[in-house]
């Protein structure tokens, strides 16, 4: 007879999560997270044993103690946890075993299961503030598998100030519609989960959970995050009874940070669960509404999905397409360990508006969004180099979608061999009906793309791309390629990516780092655009670029094409000398003396006499 699982309900869990409230310098810290429940079953039925995971804590803002628990007197230092023996030993004899355990344990916080405030609510962030919070997890009674997540989470800008509205490095373009703007938040503030030895700091043996920008984190958090007894091994351990373990989560505001995050704000939770070892083999999700594990049909979760579920894909290759048409939230165990492969005939197609040859053209995405709000997370899509017999194709593709693609990589979306055929896309986004949407995509890697890296058309799109890759096939005589594609009506906002590699040899073609083509607005803030034949292309279209870095550039950094503006002051072109070229600035008469790339067309002056990226 099989060992019968017990199926815990994610409301069950939640219910278990207790809270820590962060604010800014000085603020306190609140409570806890708790999680016990009774985990050893006969069919499916509880019985006497139980197991209890309990939590302390101590945090820090900017080096400074702020709040613990225990803390009996307040000074937000985390009271010495007295060991058993201590206490029984301050008790005298006889000893009663059962007060030593429940005094013992009344150390570590036990809240009400219906507690629900923010764990971390931070608001007016400074540039340089940074904090830490160490929690620490007691099991008892029994081994058993832990997790860590993060199951809600908010983010706001809470409106424009003066000084962001004069900020010329605001991520979201002026042109974005105030309802679909993003706390900045979530992509300037670096963090680290780690597994501490409690001293509340990560030294170089620790071994890291996850770290990138708090959006990252809290990505990869909201599927829940499968915690290891002994991170060393190839292996999950379970945590034995009776164990105390360290978790860390560092944040920090970089200290050159500018005026776009103020008034932004984000709140989440993080809690825990537990199930014993001896009935389980760990390869549950607690925090996610249904859970993928190799040999599984990811599309089978998503057929069975309700909207809004989050589907955890556990660590595997699955050779499958994958078209979500319900709001989801898919979550990969990274994108070095979670890979959607493309098969070699993909049977779902969608079409769009042919913008060029007029028409309908036809697309092939092997992950597609078709009409909804979807996050993919920590997963990698391979196409295989599949694209000849899917023309068009995409490794990702948004349809009159929303969403976000966070810590995802798009590979071998080509013909193979490599050839000049005009499609084979990393990601693609379509919009058709001019409804207002924004796609973004943060912290992500697109190469061995055929055509563009990242395409995001048409009316009432705004793409948000941010601190991404897009590495091309370097100098070419195949295919002109283009980095990231902004075109026919769509708005472009593109802050802190490296964009690289796209040249065609000889310049009988034109390939582009950035290319807006008759879109509606484009800006650009702190950007690396290296080695491409055009840095940032324009035509038809109303651009920004500010403190980005324009170097190595075969043809120009900036050009503008005509049929639109383009402001380009305060960049840095590769050299103090500044921009090449013979434009003069219309405003200040300067014309171009440098050794750096050239610029045309677009206005140039003053520049910058030092890198921004390095």
């Amino acid at each position: 007879m099989a060992n019968p699982k017990f199926e815990l309900s994610r409301r069950q869990l939640l219910g278990g999560i207790g809270t820590i409230s962060v604010a800014s310098a000085g603020a306190g810290l609140g409570t806890s997270a708790y999680f016990s429940d009774q985990e050893t079953f006969e069919n499916n039925r509880i019985t006497a044993y139980e197991i209890d995971l309990m939590v302390d804590w101590e945090q820090t803002y900017n080096g400074d103690p702020v709040s613990a628990y225990p803390d009996t007197d307040g000074d937000g230092r985390q009271d010495a946890i007295e060991a058993r023996g201590d206490i029984a030993a301050d008790a005298g004899l006889p000893v009663d075993s059962s007060s030593v355990e429940t005094t013992f344990r009344e150390q570590f916080a036990n809240l009400p299961d219906d507690w629900s405030a923010p764990l971390i609510d931070l608001h007016d962030v400074k540039p340089g503030d940074e904090g830490e919070v160490t929690l620490s997890t007691h099991l008892f009674d029994m081994a058993g598998y832990v997790w860590l997540g993060s199951p809600r989470w908010s983010a706001a800008e809470n409106g424009l100030t003066e000084p962001e509205r004069d900020d010329l490095d605001e991520v979201d373009s002026a042109s974005t519609p105030p309802a679909d703007r993003e706390s900045d938040l979530l992509d300037r503030i670096d963090a680290t989960l780690w597994y501490d030895d409690g001293d509340n700091r990560q030294e170089t043996d620790e071994t890291t959970i996850v770290e990138g920008t708090l959006r990252t984190v809290l990505c990869r958090l909201d599927g829940g995050l499968a915690l290891d007894a002994d991170p060393s091994t190839a292996t999950r351990d379970c945590f034995a009874a009776e164990s105390t373990s360290h978790v860390g989560l560092r944040w920090s505001l970089p200290v050159d940070q500018a005026n776009e995050v103020q008034s932004d704000s984000v709140q989440f939770t993080l809690g825990f669960a537990t199930e014993q070892c001896a009935a389980n083999d760990g390869s549950a999700a607690p925090f996610a509404d249904a859970v993928v594990t190799p040999g599984d049909s990811i599309q089978t979760a998503v057929d069975a999905a309700a909207p809004g579920d989050v589907i955890k894909i556990s660590a595997g290759t699955y050779v499958e397409q994958v078209v979500i048409d319900r709001p989801l939230t898919l979550v990969g165990a990274g994108p070095d360990e979670t890979v959607v492969e493309s098969p070699e005939t993909l049977a779902v197609s969608y079409d769009r508006p042919d913008r060029t040859g007029g028409g309908t053209a036809t697309q092939y995405p092997v992950v597609f969004v078709d009409g909804v709000e979807a996050t993919l997370c920590g997963l990698t899509v391979d196409g295989a180099n599949n694209a000849a017999g899917n023309y068009q194709f995409d490794g990702i593709g948004f349809r009159n979608g929303s969403g976000r693609i966070v810590d995802v990589e798009t590979t071998r979306t080509a013909n193979d061999p490599f050839s000049g055929a005009q499609h084979g896309n990393g990601i693609t986004v379509f919009n058709t009906d001019g409804t207002s949407r924004r796609v973004g995509v943060h912290d992500s890697a697109v190469h061995d793309y055929q055509k563009v890296g990242i395409v995001g058309d048409g009316q009432g799109l705004t793409l948000v791309v941010t601190d991404t890759t897009v590495t091309g096939r370097g100098p070419t005589d195949v295919n002109g390629q283009n980095g990231i594609q902004v075109s026919f009506g769509a708005v472009g906002s593109l802050s802190r990516n490296v964009v690289t590699d796209n040249v065609y040899t000889p310049e009988t073609n034109v390939a582009t780092g950035v290319i807006g083509y008759n879109a509606a607005d484009v800006t650009l803030s702190e950007n690396r655009l290296s080695a491409n034949e055009l840095g940032f292309a324009t035509l038809g279209t109303d651009a920004v670029a500010r403190r980005n870095d324009f170097v190595d550039s075969t043809r120009a950094g900036v050009a503008n094409y005509g049929g639109g503006t383009v402001d380009a002051r305060r960049n840095w072109w590769g050299a103090a000398s500044g921009p090449s070229g013979s434009f003069t600035d219309p405003e200040t008469g300067a014309t171009p003396s440098g050794s750096g790339d050239a610029v045309v067309d677009a206005r140039w002056d003053p520049f910058l006499t030092s890198s921004v990226t390095q």
